[in-house]
Order: C-alpha cells, then structure tokens, then sequence
C-alpha cells in the first residue's frame, strides 16, 4: 500500500511539474512573439546568462560542500594519527615494557576501526606490518620495529598532505620520545601526570 502512494504521489508531481513547465513555455514563446527581433535577441542572452550563472553559483555551493566535508573529514584523521603517536610516545619512553595499558590498547582499538574504514591503502598497509612486528616484540626497542614506525609516520604525513622531503626520520621519533610526561599540564593515554613531590607538601 505504501509503495502504491508513494507512486501515485510521484505521478502526481512529475503531472504538476510538467503543467507548470508547459504553462511556462507557453507564456516565454507568447512573449517572444511580440518583441521584435532585437529585443527578442537581447531577451535570449539575459536568459542564457541568468541560465549560466545559475549553474556556475550552484557548483560553487556543491564545491562548498565537499571541501567542507573533506576538511571535516582531515581532521578527524589528523585526531586518530594525534591519539596513535600518544599511545607510541607511551612505549617508546619505556621500551621494555611487555604489557600495553589499558587505555592504550582502547585508543589503540579506535585508530584500527578507523584506518579499517577509512585509511589510505599506504598508511593501512605499512601500519599493519608496525602491529604485526609489535605483537611480535617483548619491546620497542627493536630495530626493525623503529624502522617500520618511522615507515608509518612518514605515510601518515604523506597522507594528512605534508611532503616529506629532506626530512631527517630519526627526528621524527626524537621528538616522539621527548619525555612531555614531565610537564604536569599534559595527559598520556595511560594515565594523568602528577604534580612534584616539592609542589605537593607545598
């Protein structure tokens, strides 16, 4: 029943939309006839260009459109790579560390779903190695895990629109392993940093 209303309302629209655009036509070439030549031409161009117009200020909003969602759609990648290089900061300033936190390995969860569904194919297939080689390792001081995390850093730029030329690797994860725990106004996935000792009995 539902499906015969909904094309007995569609006929009926397509009727209406075709008397109006009957009626329309009819009204433009009654118009048309008793213009003379010279201003039926002016008439036609005012048309044509008010026609043009149209099409280049409704593609300008579809354009709109897409950049936002395209912009909206590279920060939240920027976000997930942000949340993947805290859990990485995490192990690396503690390479010897067998078991992931807890909270790591949820927010670690939230970067596969995404790069399941939404990664680049390169980012996806470098960082499936990284997890495969962590499974792997009693550490991160592996040589061979560094080495592939500096692959997927690399893809992740790559992938967020940064170039990577000149760009020393090993800087990158120097400053990956750059102790931001000792700043109290900073989080890791782990858990919330303390206040020294000093400004504590303070």
């Amino acid at each position: 029943m539902k499906k015969l209303l909904t094309i007995l309302l569609t006929l009926a629209l397509l009727t209406a939309v075709g008397l109006v655009g009957y009626v329309a036509l009819m009204f433009i070439f009654a118009h048309f006839a008793t213009l003379t030549p010279q201003a039926t031409t002016i008439t036609l161009a005012i048309l044509f260009t008010a026609l043009i117009i149209s099409f280049i200020i409704a593609g300008a909003i579809r354009g709109s459109r897409k950049q936002e969602g395209l912009y909206r759609q590279q920060a939240e990648r920027a976000a997930i790579y942000g949340d993947f290089l805290r859990v990485w900061r995490g192990l690396l300033q503690d390479e010897r560390r067998r078991n992931m936190p807890q909270q790591a390995q949820q927010t670690l969860a939230r970067v596969n779903n995404f790069l399941i569904l939404q990664g680049s194919s390169s980012v996806l297939k470098e960082y499936t190695v990284l997890q495969k080689q962590l499974q792997q390792e009693t550490g991160t001081e592996s040589t061979g895990l560094v080495s592939q995390l500096e692959r997927v850093l690399l893809e992740m730029r790559k992938d967020l629109g940064q170039h990577n030329w000149g760009l020393n690797t090993p800087d990158l994860l120097e400053l990956l392993r750059y102790p931001v725990n000792e700043n109290p106004r900073y989080e890791t996935p782990e858990n919330s940093f303390q206040q020294p000792a000093q400004e504590a009995e303070v």
